[in-house]
């Protein structure tokens, strides 16, 4: 199961303000060091070829950036290992402190794409819930396993109730591991 993160910010200042030159300048080698990072497999970009100007929220100085990843270790790999993280050292100069959670982790079937949407309620429910498998950051981390029951595939939910119908949407593999995966899960409930 890959792992999909949301991260959201406000800038200090607007993004094509001199003050953001510098951050604005580097988004292109940050992002291709990420795609050519191991266990890198998607990120959210614009035609311009990033997120910052993807407008999800009123203000127009909140940006967003999402990606998928093989693995929390990938993820912090790139972050934490990587020019990328002389950037995080100096997210005072561009962003505005935040008491509350900025980004969010949470595990998705293989070969999921997450939209906005489903990031942002990802986030929100972290911030009205707390750290759990469906929603989690850095500071307690979930393993895929305890996650499994956290996944909602609509063309599952749907067998559960004997109606599933679309089988061409999910090869028979992946419907026999996922319909393994609930028969599990509900013996452990």
């Amino acid at each position: 199961m890959p792992l999909a993160q949301l991260n959201i910010a406000t800038t200090l200042y607007p993004i094509d303000a001199p003050e953001m030159v510098d951050f604005v300048n580097n988004l292109a080698p940050i992002n291709a060091i990420a795609q050519a990072s191991p266990g890198f497999i998607w990120r959210l970009q614009d035609d311009s070829g990033d997120a910052t100007h993807i407008q999800v929220f009123d203000d127009p100085n909140m940006i967003v950036n999402m990606s998928v990843w093989e693995s929390i270790d990938a993820l912090k790999a790139f972050m934490f290992k990587t020019h990328h993280r002389d950037f995080i050292r100096r997210k005072k100069e561009w962003f505005h402190h935040s008491d509350t959670d900025t980004y969010v982790l949470w595990w998705i079937p293989e070969g999921h794409t997450p939209s906005i949407d489903e990031a942002i309620s990802k986030l929100t429910f972290l911030r009205d819930n707390g750290e759990s498998p469906n929603a989690f950051t850095f500071k307690r981390p979930f393993n895929q396993s305890e996650c499994l029951p956290c996944l909602k595939i609509p063309a599952l939910e749907d067998d559960k109730k004997g109606t599933w119908k679309n089988q061409t949407k999910y090869p028979a593999k992946v419907f026999f591991t996922l319909k393994l995966i609930v028969s599990v899960s509900e013996l452990i409930q």
